[in-house]
């Protein structure tokens, strides 16, 4: 039965309807204020600083979800000729105000930075999302929530792609080797052939923490012949420093440890070109070569500044300062160049010990399915300074006694000054 008002029909149910509408929208806010609670958590990022790329990724979520609904429809009374169907078009997407997507724009990457270590998140809410292919992570049987969210953001990460997604991601370096719930999902994620590449960071990569993380990479479109293997990377002893409290990867390190990786794929035309964009940059320069520039540019600078008049002497500091500091941007490079091709030659990959290593499927389950790149790479072996050590034990050990014999000297003239003192 209706009631009518005019030319408006009202159905008594919408009442409940409504209700019901407006319960899910106070649900839904709340759940968003907690999840930005949780954004928030660890960080001093403000909601203006964030809401950007949360929102982009919300639109590009909504453009691929009804791309994909438009084109179930348009594929229905799509037209047929040779017992094909005719592929859609973007006319077919604008005339339902809908966005088109091309091939190459719906491989869903995902890249993300999420926040470590995550608590109190509703076990409830996590499983309605439908985005946990392997299961939820531990929770806590008297609240009901999930007591550590990292494989939530692991298991989402992987959830969004699709059969040619790739994936790369921070995580907090505890995630890469954690016990009960996280490890069963871990197992499951590795036995996908799925994971990619991990990499660990040493400390001070971040602006505002000193902790260490890790890299997590996913690739839905593995080769074959890598199909069962997963490449490790020990970054945490490769970095600059740019100072006390922070450390970086420069271009050429970067690019160093993109080499291993594409490496590792067999994409060796990739490394080639690096290793040209290197002989370009250097222009025939060598390590050697460039160390005596530098030396011999400071000695100039030295005696052109001693020389120069005072009005003139900070410009000249300041143009000798530049000319230095180029050489040694370029020394850089020159380094670069020799970590990777003293272990790369030409551009053919091999473990390296404390640096990198493939493994297979089967050794990581002999290792209990840890992710955890320094289980596998080793510890490099140190160099051989060509030092006796025990003859230096016996040195240091000479030098200490010594020492100590001095300090038994100073520390009677101490007292015996003491006691005059008390004695005046």
């Amino acid at each position: 039965m209706s009631i009518i008002f005019g030319n408006i029909i009202f159905f008594p149910y919408l009442c409940s309807i409504y209700t019901n509408h407006m319960i899910n929208i106070r649900k839904l806010e709340t759940e968003l204020w907690e999840s930005a609670d949780l954004l928030r958590q660890g960080s001093k990022l403000t909601s203006s600083q964030y809401c950007m790329p949360v929102l982009a990724l919300l639109f590009l979520r909504y453009a691929y979800s009804r791309y994909k609904m438009v084109e179930a429809e348009i594929l229905q009374s799509r037209p047929m000729r040779g017992g094909r169907v005719m592929p859609v078009e973007p006319s077919d997407f604008a005339a339902k105000s809908a966005l088109y997507l091309p091939k190459e724009a719906q491989c869903d990457y995902v890249m993300a930075n999420p926040p470590f270590n995550v608590d109190k998140v509703k076990a409830e809410s996590a499983s309605a999302a439908g985005r946990l292919p392997f299961g939820l992570p531990g929770v806590n049987a008297k609240t009901k929530e999930v007591g550590n969210a990292n494989y939530l953001w692991i298991s989402y990460f992987y959830a969004y792609l699709n059969d040619h997604g790739r994936a790369g991601f921070v995580m907090a370096s505890s995630a890469t080797d954690s016990a009960n719930k996280d490890r069963d999902i871990r197992e499951k994620l590795v036995r996908t052939g799925d994971v990619d590449v991990m990499v660990s960071v040493g400390n001070n990569f971040f602006y505002t923490l000193s902790l260490p993380c890790s890299l997590w990479f996913f690739d839905r479109n593995k080769n074959t012949d890598i199909r069962d293997k997963v490449l490790f990377i020990d970054a945490r002893n490769y970095y600059t420093v740019v100072d006390r409290t922070l450390n970086e990867w420069t271009e050429w390190q970067l690019r160093n440890l993109q080499a291993i990786v594409h490496l590792y794929r067999g994409e060796t035309e990739k490394y080639k070109a690096l290793i040209a964009d290197y002989d370009e940059a250097l222009q025939g320069q060598t390590i050697e070569s460039l160390e005596a520039a530098i030396q011999k540019q400071k000695a100039e600078a030295k005696q052109l500044i001693a020389e120069a008049q005072r009005k003139d002497k900070k410009r000249i500091e300041a143009e000798q300062n530049a000319l230095v500091a180029e050489l040694e941007e370029t020394l850089e490079i020159a380094r670069q160049r020799e970590w990777l091709t003293s272990k790369f030659g030409d551009g053919e990959y091999q473990d390296i010990l404390g640096l990198c290593k493939i493994a297979t499927i089967q050794e990581i389950e002999e290792k209990n399915y840890s992710l955890t790149p320094g289980a596998y790479v080793g510890v490099a072996e140190q160099e051989d300074d060509g030092v006796d050590f025990h003859e230096r034990m016996n040195e240091i050990h000479a030098q200490l006694a010594q020492l100590n014999q001095e300090a038994g000297v100073l520390m009677d003239e101490i007292q015996k000054a003491w006691e005059e003192l008390k004695e005046k």
